[in-house]
């Protein structure tokens, strides 16, 4: 199962989600990443839902899971985890991928913020794995992308002049939004 707490006795569980409550959500919220306290506080907590599911083990032969964790708080403030599957000839896929799964499967879509890790590494998301939040929702598009222990940037400058956003606009222009 995919569900992490938060802080203890600050989350209400909720099937694969856990819900974020308190000051610095809120406060996050409605400033985004303008207020550093407040992102910081998200992010040493999303980093630590990461790290609470990330624990390699073996599939088997050479093959394993876990040696990435990932965590997601959505637009809704829930927050859902994913490990990755390291197989051969690429068919395993990114922690990130599996915490969308979970994100998805709960239907939603916006990604207020998201982190990878590896032990004591934070990471930033594959070029895949940038294109597959992207698609989800364009919007995502804007999420915060924990970079660092106190960076985040947004997935669009990872993803500068992305042709999702060209279309928009160009939809949007042309009055078909």
């Amino acid at each position: 199962m995919n569900r992490q707490p938060i802080q203890e006795n600050r989350g209400e569980d909720r099937g694969g989600a856990v819900r974020l409550f308190g000051a610095s959500y809120a406060f996050y919220q409605i400033c985004g990443s303008r207020s550093v306290v407040a992102m910081n506080n998200v992010a040493s907590q999303l980093i630590e839902a990461a790290r609470a599911v990330c624990g390699e083990f073996p599939l088997r032969d050479d093959f394993s899971a876990g040696s990435v964790g990932a965590a997601i708080l959505t637009d809704k403030g829930n927050v859902y985890t994913g490990v990755c599957i390291d197989l051969a000839c690429g068919l395993g896929f990114c922690a990130e991928v599996a915490a969308v799964a979970e994100m998805l499967k709960h239907r939603e879509r916006r990604i207020a913020a998201i982190v990878a890790v590896a032990g004591d590494k934070i990471l930033s998301p594959c070029g895949r794995c940038r294109e597959m939040i992207a698609q989800v929702d364009a919007r995502n598009l804007d999420c915060d992308v924990i970079v660092g222990k106190e960076r985040t940037v947004s997935l669009r400058a990872l993803l500068p002049d992305h042709w999702l956003t060209d279309a928009r606009d160009t939809e949007e222009s042309e009055g078909r939004a």
